[in-house]
C-alpha cells in the first residue's frame, strides 16, 4: 500500500523514500528545537530592559501629555511555566509578579493599607518593545504611562 503514493510530479515513492521523508520531519519536529533551544528570550535567567517614557495619559482629565525619564527593569526566573518576577529601579524600587507569553510580559505590583490600596500593571510587548505602566487606587485607573524598552547587558548605574 505504502508503495502506491506518488509525488507531484507523478513519480511512483518507495517505502525508503517515504521512510526517509519522515525522519527528515521528525528530526525538523523534535531535533532542531532541542538543539538550537528555545527562542533566546524565553530562555534567559535574567534580561535587563532599559524603559524610556514617552507620553502619559490622564484618565480623569482625559489629556495625554509628553513624559521623560528612564527606568529599568529586571525580568528574572523567565520560566517555562510563565512566572517572572520583574523589579524596577528607577526612583523606587518595586517587584511585580507576572506572567510571559510569546507576545508579551506582564506584571502586577500591589500595595497600601485598608483604606488605599493601590496597584501599577505593567505590560511590555516581545517585538516591539512598547511597555505601558497603568496605575489604579481602590480599583479605579488614573494614569497609564507608555514609552519603549530596550535590552542592555547591565542595569544603570
Amino acid at each position: 500500500m505504502i508503495g502506491n503514493f506518488r509525488n507531484s510530479f507523478g513519480a511512483r515513492i518507495g517505502n525508503a523514500s517515504l521512510f526517509l521523508v519522515l525522519v527528515v520531519l521528525v528530526v525538523l519536529v523534535l531535533v532542531v528545537p532541542v538543539v538550537l533551544g528555545t527562542p533566546a528570550f524565553a530562555s534567559e535567567e535574567k534580561l535587563t530592559l532599559l524603559c524610556s517614557y514617552s507620553n502619559t495619559w490622564e484618565i480623569y482629565k482625559n489629556e495625554r501629555s509628553n513624559t521623560s525619564g528612564e527606568e529599568v527593569f529586571v525580568i528574572d526566573r523567565l520560566t517555562e511555566s510563565g512566572i517572572s518576577l520583574i523589579v524596577a529601579h528607577g526612583e523606587t524600587t518595586r517587584s511585580f509578579v507576572g506572567t510571559q507569553t510569546e507576545a508579551e510580559i506582564n506584571g502586577v505590583h500591589d500595595w497600601g493599607d485598608e483604606s488605599v490600596r493601590l496597584k501599577e500593571e505593567l505590560k511590555i510587548n516581545r517585538y516591539t518593545g512598547g511597555f505601558s505602566i497603568r496605575l489604579s487606587a481602590n480599583g479605579k485607573l488614573g494614569l497609564i504611562h507608555y514609552g519603549v524598552c530596550r535590552a542592555t547587558d547591565k542595569p544603570k548605574f
